[in-house]
């Protein structure tokens, strides 16, 4: 996809191929995926694992109805946030089916014959939704590698320090101690120049002074 968006699935769900052909027609866009599905067992073997901006969902399907298919959505962890929009026929859209339709998780109910416009609008604002949401999510997610890149780094450093801690220990000699000292330190700061220098008591006047990477 340009600019480097990926294509975004959309589930339409209808054991009427006319009416998936129709969903189609209004919803065709380059940067989506629309996935039909011809019963709601087809659909939760899709959404096993594929994701969805949205699910348009037909109520009245043979062997797992609509709501009973959301009631299985809803009922697993990884699908239990995706946006269901129950479609039904106008005499079929009666206040029991409704209610249980919302209270399944139903974010809309479109009632056919579909009018298209409308349906395009409510689409693209959950497809807008699940972009920002996946952004929010890569963007998390390379905070995460690189605060454990940093902290790695880190405890890098220390452990060097600590080996450099010990070395110095060890070293008799100040001038050698301090060499020593310039190198390392030049090193684990992963600087191009370090110098170290030690003032006499006058505060002026170099007693000795090193370079590294000159």
């Amino acid at each position: 996809m340009e600019n480097g968006k990926r294509k975004v699935n959309i589930l339409l769900v209808d054991d009427n191929p006319s009416n998936l052909l129709a969903l189609e027609t209004i919803l065709q866009a380059p940067d989506r995926n629309l996935v039909r599905a011809s019963s709601g067992e087809e659909a939760l073997r899709f959404l096993l694992d594929e994701d969805a901006a949205v699910i348009l969902l037909d109520v009245h399907m043979p062997s797992i109805s609509g709501l009973e298919t959301a009631a299985l959505i809803r009922g697993r962890e990884r699908t239990r946030g995706v946006p269901i929009i129950f479609l039904t026929a106008y005499d079929s859209a009666g206040d029991s089916h409704v209610s249980q339709g919302y209270g399944l998780g139903a974010v809309d109910y479109i009632i056919k014959p579909i009018e298209p416009e409308a349906l395009k609008s409510k689409v693209a604002v959950f497809v807008e939704l699940y972009r920002k949401t996946e952004q929010i999510k890569r963007q998390a997610d390379l905070l995460r590698e690189q605060n454990i890149e940093i902290e790695n780094a880190n405890l890098q450093r220390l452990s060097r320090l600590i080996e450099l801690g010990q070395r110095l220990a060890a070293e008799r000699d100040p001038e050698r101690m301090l060499k020593k000292f310039c190198d390392e330190a030049r090193e684990i700061l992963g600087a191009r120049l370090a110098t170290v220098g030690i003032l006499e008591d006058d505060g002026v006047t170099l007693r000795h002074f090193f370079t590294s990477g000159f």
